[in-house]
């Protein structure tokens, strides 16, 4: 599909421009080139009044950018480019406006970083920025018809060095624990880039705590350890006395561009498809309260559940064998224990894709917001064969590949179902930046890695898969007690393990119940005996 700026070059071609005029767009001819009747056959064009009819909110966004009268350019002459947000942005950046004073995707990494020179560290950061066009953007929601993101020519990475020497070790460790929630729950000014920030707490002589603080809207978890790859690579050129090389620059107006060429009737048909049986929401009964669920209002602490290599290997095994990934056993998981928790059969909740196309070259060390938040859809028939249903839930999200860019609000809209529609996460992280750090010794040393992060749902649960299989559940403690997430620990674990050692029997065989929760209804609970007295 031919995009804005080649649409309005072919037409400026034939002596025709287009104008904004109280937001409707207007076809004028150059009346010295065209003739009255000349004007009227290209006005008449099919292609053209189909491209301007089908492209019109981008086109009005495009042609208002151009005028000299527009507020941001106006306010800023430093602007590379400019164009629309993908789904999963725009809904970032929703929550951002209408939820004040959350802390819901903002992002923060943290680590030690041994024998700095801040002077390079500086410049590496001032590389990485350079090269990635995503950390120079702006967000702008009220200049035009649609919001905006606005990618910016030359940036200043906000930066702060405090001193936390001259303290005790406990004293230390509340004041680094003070700043970093402090800084967690500061929020960014969508319209002012970049929308990081750093900041530098030196523990000792030669050891500082860095804190980088970004909001999610500029890249998604695959980015991190990119961008962390690139600036220790960077300040080791730097560091050596050498110049690192200048890479092409990672626009992701290329991702946008890209998303415009998606057929919507194909997209739009796939998805009522898929959603076929869906008539509610599949939300968590044991929410303390349906006010504001979905908000990212709260503390979200973490609970961890570490399988160990022999349960981890035993896994692995029985998902080669049945040509299963262990995504679909971990989606399987949580799809029957939310069946066995609402008692619906007909089960949606949220999975994260990682929404990178092939077609784009160099994809796989692109920067920017590339996920998207898809339904995960599935129908629980109790007397079907687990490993039938297994390999159906993985067929379905093959299937779905090519239409997992689509924002998760029209997918929503082409269900039926409206207001909270799940409550309930789930991402697998097969790329974390721990392999980064560790892949090689760098020449700065970084230790104590630590990556706080947050959604808006009461429950979000990621999956690092390894040597040992590693699933974190991050709640919302305003909305879970943490007991009742510790249940969903163990039924986790327990359905799980059933998943691999019964998969030639019927979904109604897997045990929900632990074996410690079985002895308590069945003996603790149970236990109703009392002495009654003979003479009576």
């Amino acid at each position: 599909m031919m995009d804005i700026n080649e649409f309005i070059a072919s037409l400026q071609q034939s002596n025709i421009t287009l104008t904004l005029e109280n937001e409707k767009i207007v076809l004028k001819g150059d009346k010295r080139s065209l003739s009255k009747e000349e004007l009227k056959v290209i006005k008449a064009n099919e292609f053209v009044t189909n491209y301007i009819r089908e492209n019109k909110d981008k086109l009005v966004t495009h042609l208002s950018a151009l005028s000299d009268n527009n507020p941001v350019l106006k306010r800023s002459e430093n602007i590379a480019a400019m164009y629309r947000l993908s789904g999963l942005q725009q809904g970032m950046l929703f929550h951002g406006l209408y939820d004040a004073g959350t802390s819901a995707y903002i992002e923060q990494f943290a680590c030690d970083l041994v024998g700095v020179d801040l002077e390079i560290l500086n410049r590496s950061w001032d590389f990485v920025i350079e090269a990635h066009s995503i950390l120079r953007t702006s967000f702008n929601h009220d200049a035009f018809k649609v919001p905006v993101q606005c990618v910016h020519k030359k940036v200043q990475l906000p930066s702060v060095v405090l001193d936390f020497r001259g303290m005790n070790d406990q004293e230390q460790f509340a004041a680094v624990k003070e700043y970093e929630e402090m800084d967690r729950t500061k929020n960014f000014d969508f319209k002012i880039a970049p929308l990081m920030r750093l900041a530098l707490l030196r523990l000792t002589d030669d050891r500082y705590r860095m804190l980088w603080t970004s909001h999610h809207i500029l890249f998604d978890g695959w980015s991190l350890p990119v961008l962390m790859g690139e600036f220790l690579s960077v300040y080791e050129t730097l560091k050596s006395g050498a110049l690192p090389q200048v890479p092409k620059e990672d626009l992701f107006e290329d991702y946008i561009r890209y998303l415009d060429r998606i057929d919507k009737v194909e997209e739009e048909t796939y998805w009522r498809n898929y959603l076929q049986g869906v008539e509610q929401s599949t939300l968590l009964p044991f929410i303390k309260t349906a006010v504001d669920r979905n908000k990212g209002l709260g503390n979200f602490p973490t609970i961890s559940l570490m399988l160990d290599t022999a349960a981890t290997s035993s896994i692995q095994q029985f998902a080669q064998k049945n040509r299963l990934t262990i995504n679909t056993l971990i989606q399987g998981v949580w799809a029957f224990l939310l069946h066995r928790y609402t008692g619906n059969s007909s089960i949606v909740y949220g999975v994260i894709v990682s929404g990178r196309p092939d077609e784009l070259p160099g994809v796989e060390r692109r920067v920017g917001m590339f996920i998207n938040t898809m339904p995960f859809h599935s129908t629980i028939n109790e007397d079907e064969r687990i490993i039938n249903w297994l390999q159906k839930i993985q067929l379905s999200q093959v299937n779905s590949r090519q239409f997992q860019y689509t924002p998760l609000q029209v997918v929503q809209g082409w269900s039926g179902v409206h207001g909270d529609w799940f409550d309930s996460l789930l991402t697998f992280e097969n790329y974390p930046v721990n392999k980064v750090i560790a892949s090689k010794k760098w020449t700065l040393q970084v230790e104590n890695v630590q990556l706080n992060e947050h959604t808006n749902y009461p429950l979000s649960i990621f999956i690092e898969s390894s040597d040992q299989l590693n699933i974190r559940f991050n709640y919302n403690e305003e909305l879970l007690e943490a007991s009742f997430v510790q249940e969903i620990k163990g039924h986790f674990e327990h359905v799980l393990l059933q998943l691999i050692a019964k998969g030639n029997e019927r979904l109604g065989e897997i045990n929900l119940l632990t074996n410690r929760e079985t002895n308590q209804l069945l003996i603790n609970f149970n236990t109703t005996t009392k002495a009654y007295p003979q003479d009576k």
